[in-house]
């Protein structure tokens, strides 16, 4: 979010302003935020991504091997259907 500080002489900032964020990582007055609480909350947010990753991916792998069978029989079944035909 861009914004610009009372003071600021109309110099603009991006960053997160301490209102609009969860009380878990602003300061107990609202006024600021507490820079290690986010890290502490992105690096969480980070490791249960991964966790979702990592199962998605192994879906991926399933699906594909089965992808790959199911192509396998179906060229079989063709094979089978050209062989019949041709007698």
């Amino acid at each position: 979010m861009a914004f610009t500080y009372k003071t600021g002489a109309g110099e603009q900032h991006i960053g997160f302003i301490a209102e609009d964020v969860p009380d878990l990582v602003a300061t107990k007055d609202r006024k600021g935020l507490s820079p290690m609480d986010i890290v502490a909350v992105l690096t969480k947010v980070v490791k249960e991504q991964q966790g979702v990753m990592q199962k998605q991916q192994e879906m991926i792998n399933e699906l594909s091997g089965e992808m790959k069978e199911l192509k396998r029989k179906l060229r079989l079944r063709d094979e089978l259907v050209r062989d019949d035909s041709s007698r």
